[in-house]
């Protein structure tokens, strides 16, 4: 990478002067003329995956700024927020599914010998369910984790100090237990991990997508759903709450009244195989039809890489994150750099990409392609009472983690 010596010279302050907020002002509401056309998401992570010429300087970046376009919010004519809830939950899981669920589980437990039971008085021989009586028992299963009990048996106990008279007066215990006992969603065996429950994960996903588009502000993370059962794929991640689970990459609104929604996830199974790495995949891959229309995307730093922001850029897409300081094509001389608390050192590019550096309790490293390096406030004060600046890409980026971080 050639450079001049004063390029290699690094700029490291508490703040920026005034010039700062003019180059700020001219940042690029952009909905030029470029082609929305879709490309290809093999040609996308092709892209990616190649080795970008980026050119880092010492001066403030010059961020282009794409503005979003498009219909975002509810999809579905007629549903709002006066809909009656059964309305909103079919948009998500339609009738075709639970009668589907019905079929497969009659099916399923047609195939299972009759137990034996040790009380025969009150265990009654199987019969078909319907898809009314499935609809009421993923009802009360969805109470169920409302309201969670020690002891499943509890919601159907008479003693007045637990007693909860709905699910005595919905469903016979028995009955609810028969039903769960013989749940089933697929029957057909495939080299599909997940294909025993393919089926509501494949509809939910779509609906998910389909009903309601996020605003211009969107994040992505990885999650951990708890588990503690026997699964070729679980999970241990010391730093999740769960701890041991099924880790999930989700993508969701940032901001707004729906902060929080899940737009699209992807359940890993560990069976993923490509050239392209696994960061860099999952967010093209999730991402694929929100590309070229101006959103904001947020990252952690297990996604961010130079050459993913430019790629994404480079389809009319912001992006902020976090990154690690030994990705391909960081600035090698930002990885060293010794900062006091509340010091900022930054590099920009060529292509309109920032990489900063930013000494908090300790390092904070970031990159984007919509921020200059101009300081702003934080909305807190120190034990003085003066008010704390930190980086503006950084207040943003707090903020825009915030669909996930709840």
């Amino acid at each position: 990478m050639s450079s001049s010596k004063d390029e290699q010279t690094l700029t490291a302050t508490s703040g920026l002067d005034s010039d700062s907020e003019s180059e700020q002002s001219s940042e690029i509401e952009s909905s030029d003329s470029d082609s929305d056309e879709q490309v290809p998401l093999a040609t996308l992570e092709k892209r990616a995956k190649t080795t970008q010429s980026i050119r880092w300087k010492d001066t403030d970046n010059f961020p282009r700024r794409f503005g979003c376009h498009g219909t975002t919010g509810v999809q579905v004519p007629g549903l709002n927020e006066l809909s009656e809830a059964t309305e909103i939950f079919e948009n998500f899981f339609p009738p075709e599914l639970v009668a589907h669920i019905a079929d497969e589980t009659n099916r399923y437990a047609a195939l299972k010998p009759k137990r034996q039971s040790p009380s025969p008085s009150h265990m009654r021989e199987w019969f078909d369910t319907t898809p009314d009586e499935m609809s009421v028992f993923l009802a009360m299963t969805i109470i169920i984790g409302i309201m969670p009990k020690p002891d499943l048996k509890l919601y159907w106990t008479r003693d007045p100090v637990f007693e909860t008279p709905f699910f005595p007066n919905t469903m016979p215990r028995d009955r609810f237990m028969e039903l769960l006992f013989h749940l089933h969603l697929r029957q057909a065996d495939t080299n599909d991990r997940l294909y025993k429950v393919r089926p509501v994960i494949d509809t939910l996903t779509e609906n998910f997508k389909s009903v309601y588009l996020p605003d211009s502000r969107i994040s992505m993370d990885e999650s951990l759903w708890k588990f503690k059962g026997r699964l070729k794929f679980k999970q241990f991640n010391p730093k999740k709450r769960a701890r041991f689970g099924i880790k999930v990459y989700r993508v969701c609104q940032s901001t707004g009244a729906a902060a929080g929604y899940t737009w699209n996830l992807k359940i890993y199974t560990g069976q993923d195989k490509s050239d392209t790495p696994a960061s860099t995949k999952i967010v093209l891959d999730l991402n694929a039809d929100l590309l070229g229309k101006g959103y904001t995307v947020f990252l952690d730093n297990w996604f961010s890489s130079p050459s993913l922001f430019l790629e994404l850029h480079s389809h009319k897409t912001n992006v902020v994150g976090t990154v690690r300081k030994n990705r391909k094509d960081m600035p090698k001389d930002l990885c060293d750099l010794q900062l006091r608390k509340g010091e900022v050192a930054y590099r920009s590019s060529d292509k309109g990409l920032l990489a900063l550096v930013w000494k908090d309790k300790k390092d904070v490293r970031m990159l984007s392609t919509m921020h200059t390096a101009a300081m702003g406030d934080s909305g807190k004060c120190d034990r003085y009472k003066k008010s704390i600046e930190k980086p503006k890409c950084v207040i943003d980026y707090n903020t825009g983690m915030k669909g996930l971080d709840m």
